[in-house]
């Protein structure tokens, strides 16, 4: 009687234990499709035909709409946060043009609020890490830039998280921003009349001449006229 008492409780523990698997597995593909994402970003800059690491400069990520990727797998749908709600768009079919302009404002936004989601700074080979990802749309934003960096102009831009490539989904991502160098100003210059340079000297010569020329008349007559 008592092994069966046992028995009976073992079997419900056993079932127990196999539901809470069965629950456990399958919510485990749905937390894991939500944060496998990551960005790999790359920092490099060119100077005197050189490219350099840019070290030390922090970088903010905010997601700008959640992303859901169609069953079929060869699009993106986003829904804009709450956040952004009145930047409102069709983010998929933005031109390029327009997703510059658009990154621009928001990055202002981002950095009047001073709300960000995430920040990294790039280590010594100027790269920098942002792990576990939702699906979405992210904007990307230097925030501060190392003394060296400074001549290196970064443009806000948006990243997506995943992106379909050759009709396959890739949820590690690399990104390797194009750097604007920012030039001196230099002074500006005289306006050009189309006179050669050369002549300046021969023609102050030629006025100290004609100078001394038109004081020895004016002497020598001056004599002439006081010996009559």
């Amino acid at each position: 009687m008592i092994n069966t008492i046992k028995n009976k409780r073992i079997l419900r523990c056993v079932r127990v234990l196999l539901v809470l698997m069965a629950v456990f597995s399958c919510c485990m593909p749905a937390i894991a499709a939500d944060t496998t994402g990551s960005i790999r970003l790359i920092c490099r800059g060119k100077a005197a035909e050189q490219t350099v690491p840019l070290a030390g400069d922090q970088y903010a990520l905010i997601q700008i709409a959640q992303g859901r990727v169609e069953a079929s797998g060869t699009a993106i749908f986003y829904t804009t946060c709450p956040a952004f709600a009145e930047y409102d768009c069709d983010w998929a079919g933005l031109r390029a043009s327009e997703s510059r302009g658009l990154a621009r404002k928001l990055a202002e936004v981002v950095v009047q609020t001073g709300n960000y989601e995430r920040l990294g700074t790039t280590d010594q080979d100027g790269v920098v890490i942002f792990h576990g990802l939702s699906d979405g749309l992210y904007l990307l934003v230097r925030v501060h830039t190392a003394p060296d960096n400074a001549e290196f102009l970064f443009d806000p831009c948006f990243q997506q998280v995943p992106q379909i490539v050759n009709g396959e989904t890739v949820c590690q991502i690399e990104v390797s921003p194009k750097y604007v160098v920012e030039k001196p100003e230099l002074p500006p210059n005289l306006p050009q009349t189309g006179q050669l340079k050369w002549p300046v000297p021969v023609l102050l010569v030629s006025g100290i001449v004609f100078f001394l020329a038109g004081m020895e008349m004016c002497f020598g007559r001056r004599k002439t006229d006081a010996a009559e």
